[in-house]
């Protein structure tokens, strides 16, 4: 009973640290923690200045991890924020663990971070879109979960929404930029069932990491950041072919033709910054990885072929890039 209680009270914190409520709540244990530690070995006199001097740096540092203040940086910003229940709480910190696993895995620690953040500070729209401001974040997913029972199962089940901090470039392509944001929260599962919640809280987490990087890649390319956004589509690529061709729906089909067709156009791009630095091999590389069966119109990249296979001093490849052309002009 004792240890039941124990745990309960140690989750309660655990799950509640970041709030207002379990700041103040924290106090006591971290002025009792300091006191038996450090009190024999301090002056009397100087007992209440050490016990402020405490309360401030626990101040700062609980407001920084809980994501009151942000420090400016120039990795790209992803705050979680869920109002969970008690007993669901256990696997939401598996899924924050998770992701931050899979980000250092994939090696973008050095251009993404994704805390979790004060469940009190985002209840709504409105709260989303004011702290996404305000902070200069750029993505907040947020909103809560219900845990309990459905069909007979004891379930932790999200409810999923997202505030982003989108540049004028990407507001000027408004269209096609909620069309994907569509696409990429389509078929997506977030719940975990209790009874299976060892490889269910691996799939929610999953779903958040593709989510994410699918949104900051494309933020990446906007900003002309193209080696980065290209190991974010590089990554999903294979992981959203092999769902396709698991589960075969249009959902999955669509996701994995725009991932296709969004690399594309950054190995382009990408290849002629190549060119113009005078990195000819490294430029022919990506050209080389462009899909030429998705291209309406293949003719720039065959130029492009074309010139980067004569300067490497390849003159059949040359050639036979020339004649390309030119059979698709006779059409």
């Amino acid at each position: 009973m004792s240890n039941n209680l124990f745990e309960k009270i140690i989750s309660y914190f655990l799950n509640n640290w970041q709030t207002k409520k379990g700041f103040f709540v924290s106090l006591p244990i971290i002025i009792i923690t300091y006191l038996s530690t450090a009190f024999q070995f301090i002056n009397q006199i100087y007992f209440w200045l050490f016990i402020m001097s405490i309360l401030i740096i626990w101040f700062i540092v609980w407001s920084f991890l809980s994501g009151r203040i942000e420090l400016s940086s120039n990795k790209k910003i992803v705050y979680l924020c869920f109002n969970i229940d008690l007993d669901g709480s256990k696997n939401y910190r598996r899924v924050i663990k998770k992701l931050h696993q899979s980000i250092n895995e994939i090696g973008l620690n050095d251009s993404i971070i994704i805390r979790s953040i004060g469940s009190d500070l985002i209840r709504n729209r409105f709260d989303a879109h004011k702290f996404c401001r305000s902070k200069k974040i750029d993505l907040i997913i947020w909103g809560q979960t219900d845990y309990g029972f459905r069909n007979n199962e004891k379930i932790l089940l999200f409810e999923v929404y997202h505030t982003l901090n989108i540049s004028s470039n990407i507001s000027s392509k408004l269209d096609l930029f909620l069309s994907d944001l569509n696409l990429i929260f389509a078929k997506r599962s977030w719940a975990i069932k209790e009874i299976n919640e060892l490889e269910e809280y691996k799939i929610v987490a999953n779903n958040f990491l593709e989510t994410i990087l699918f949104i900051l890649g494309i933020f990446f390319y906007d900003e002309g950041h193209f080696t980065q956004s290209i190991k974010v589509f590089e990554f999903l690529l294979p992981i959203l072919e092999k769902k396709n061709l698991k589960e075969k729906t249009d959902d999955y089909k669509l996701q994995t033709n725009r991932v296709k067709y969004l690399l594309n156009e950054l190995y382009f791009l990408y290849s002629r910054i190549l060119h113009d630095e005078n990195k000819i091999k490294e430029s022919f590389i990506y050209l080389r990885k462009i899909q030429e069966e998705i291209i309406s119109n293949p003719i720039p990249l065959f130029i492009n072929l074309a010139r980067v296979s004569y300067l490497l001093g390849d003159l059949e490849n040359a050639k036979n890039y020339t004649e390309k052309i030119r059979k698709i002009n006779r059409r």
